[in-house]
């Protein structure tokens, strides 16, 4: 990163996450681009105007924007495009195909984001998150969210791969039990009443802060994908 405050794109930034990991990087003196497709615009908007209201700068991009358009209107605005968080919380609304498709949308925004960041000789990075399938079991989205992970993790790959010669580093977050709106107005009461070896769920702020350091503070490694889930997968929960 130069000394010129980074650009972030923040994909889902409408969603409690989105939102929360919007609020910090603009805290944080970033200049922040927010976007959300699923009608949450102005969630976006609020969230760019509190920015503003403390001194930062923040932008909110209309839902109709396309993959390809939103990298390039972030590329307008600000010159440059530095990093990219994609934000997806599925919930109460949410249609078990768009889980199956969105994979591929987000492949192709990745692409586009790592093309940009290349054209515009930015060294930038890309996180992408997915929940594990636990987090969803007994509900309609659960094969669909098992599916769409291991498509994540493949796209985070490929990204790799393919840019990480030219200084593009692509990770993704594996999220556990995370205390969000959207996923426990959704969730099991079995679900709801689980801990994972920590003794609690984790918090939006928690994933946000861990998702920065990923794109701004990581400078080595790429093409993973981490479980933070407070050691659910540590097989010793019963999930």
């Amino acid at each position: 990163m130069t000394n010129v405050s980074p650009v972030a794109l923040v994909h889902g930034a409408g969603c409690s996450l989105g939102n929360e990991l919007a609020a910090i990087l603009g805290a944080q003196g970033m200049r922040v681009v927010l976007y959300d497709q699923h009608h949450r615009e102005q969630a976006c908007e609020d969230t760019a105007a509190k920015i503003r209201a403390f001194g930062g700068n923040a932008d909110a991009l209309p839902a109709t924007l396309s993959n390809s358009n939103i990298i390039a209107e972030t590329v307008k605005l600000h010159g440059r495009i530095d990093l990219l968080f994609n934000c997806l919380v599925p919930g109460v609304g949410t249609a078990v195909a768009s889980l199956f498709s969105y994979p591929q949308e987000l492949f192709f925004r990745n692409l586009s984001a790592a093309e940009a960041m290349v054209a515009c000789g930015t060294p930038g990075a890309i996180v992408n998150q997915c929940f594990v399938g636990a987090l969803f079991q007994d509900t309609p989205l659960e094969a669909a969210i098992v599916m769409a992970r291991g498509a994540i993790s493949s796209a985070t790959r490929e990204i790799c791969c393919k840019f990480g010669k030219a200084g593009i580093r692509i990770n993704n977050i594996q999220l556990g039990l995370i205390d969000l709106p959207e996923v426990k107005a959704l969730a099991t009461e079995k679900t709801l009443s689980r801990k994972p070896p920590v003794g609690r769920w984790g918090t939006a702020a928690e994933v946000a802060k861990f998702m920065i350091f990923l794109g701004a503070r990581n400078g080595y490694m790429t093409g993973q994908s981490i479980c933070f889930d407070g050691g659910q997968t540590a097989g010793n929960t019963g999930i």
